[in-house]
């Protein structure tokens, strides 16, 4: 497959991640016609199409789709893809709890599962969220679920810097943000939004209770 497009690097990305046409179009509120005549290069992706891919996949590194300069993805195997495109589509817990897109989040925040929803191309343990505030827009907008996949770690120089993430501090603040290396303060990350109107925080890793790698984001309708 060459990706020499940013269709045809589209097209890469959403075999790396097993994403049909039909769910794609189900992600953006889109028609499966228009989808496939963007990964046919019969229609350019549009400024908008690129900002709703962003809002639907924070992982999705735009410098490379546009220019194909950045983080390519990998290639699923045809074995994995098949096994998750044959698969019905999962459902996860939606909690209450809210990832707030700021730094005013309240603490202590009832936690419990509202209801299940489905979501493709989610695995086991993966669950979502709410997002609340406007510093991360236009890529998650006020109003977005986000879902959350957990990993382990032993220590948070393991953390893949770079990507959004939802963390929870000690005081039950739970914020969703890029996170990266403080360079200038040792055991220290950098929270840092999109919106360039908020400027990034440093937090001591020994305030974080948890961290969620968020996987994807659903846009609100």
């Amino acid at each position: 497959m060459t990706d020499a497009t940013p269709n045809s690097r589209l097209a890469l990305f959403l075999s790396s991640k097993a994403i049909t046409q039909n769910q794609l179009a189900e992600m953006l509120k889109t028609s499966q016609p228009t989808i496939s005549a963007i990964l046919g290069g019969n229609r350019n992706l549009s400024k908008g199409m690129i900002a709703r891919l962003g809002a639907v996949f924070p992982d999705l590194d735009k410098d490379w789709l546009l220019t194909g300069e950045g983080t390519m993805p990998q290639e699923s195997s045809a074995e994995q893809e098949v096994s998750i495109l044959t698969a019905p589509t999962p459902s996860v817990p939606l909690y209450s709890l809210e990832s707030v897109a700021g730094f005013s989040g309240q603490g202590v925040q009832p936690q419990y599962i509202e209801k299940e929803i489905p979501w493709a191309n989610a695995k086991d343990g993966d669950f979502a969220v709410h997002v609340t505030g406007n510093s991360m827009e236009p890529r998650i907008p006020n109003g977005s679920m986000v879902l959350v996949r957990p990993y382990n770690y032993t220590d948070y120089t393991e953390l893949e810097f770079g990507r959004v993430h939802v963390v929870v501090t000690d005081d039950d603040r739970a914020m969703i943000k890029v996170v990266k290396l403080d360079p200038d303060n040792p055991r220290h990350i950098l929270l840092i939004s999109f919106n360039p109107d908020y400027p990034a925080r440093s937090i001591p890793v020994s305030s974080i209770r948890r961290v969620f790698l968020a996987v994807f984001v659903q846009a609100p309708l």
